[in-house]
């Protein structure tokens, strides 16, 4: 298997404020923030890039982690509650961004349905 490097911008790019993400800096890695404006949900991808040197992170580097999490309310600050989707996991290989956006489609309607069940 060869893993391929993935720089902060790609990532970015992939991942843009424009389409409704926003980057975070948490457990020295840089996560992207998805929340949801019908729900109280926030959809997170962790990068596997390290915020202090751009390098993969230690620990399970070669993928790309996709979970979901109930929120107490529908701001983008409030405070985390409750999983609701398991990490899924997406290794860093050729054709990872079109795997990254076919699985944030598939946590998120997890996440939804997972919620409904629960409210």
């Amino acid at each position: 298997m060869n893993l391929v490097k993935i720089e902060l911008a790609e990532m970015e790019t992939l991942l843009s404020p424009d389409k409704g993400w926003q980057r975070v800096e948490r457990y020295n890695e840089h996560i992207f923030e998805f929340h949801l404006k019908d729900y109280p949900i926030v959809i997170r991808l962790g990068s596997t890039i390290r915020v202090f040197d751009s390098l993969p992170r230690n620990r399970n580097s070669h993928v790309i982690r996709i979970f979901a999490a109930q929120k107490e309310g529908l701001e983008e600050e409030a405070k985390i509650v409750n999983g609701l989707v398991k990490p899924m996991n997406i290794t860093r290989i050729e054709g990872w961004q079109q795997r990254v956006v076919l699985v944030v489609k598939i946590v998120m309607d997890h996440a939804i349905r997972n919620y409904a069940k629960s409210s």
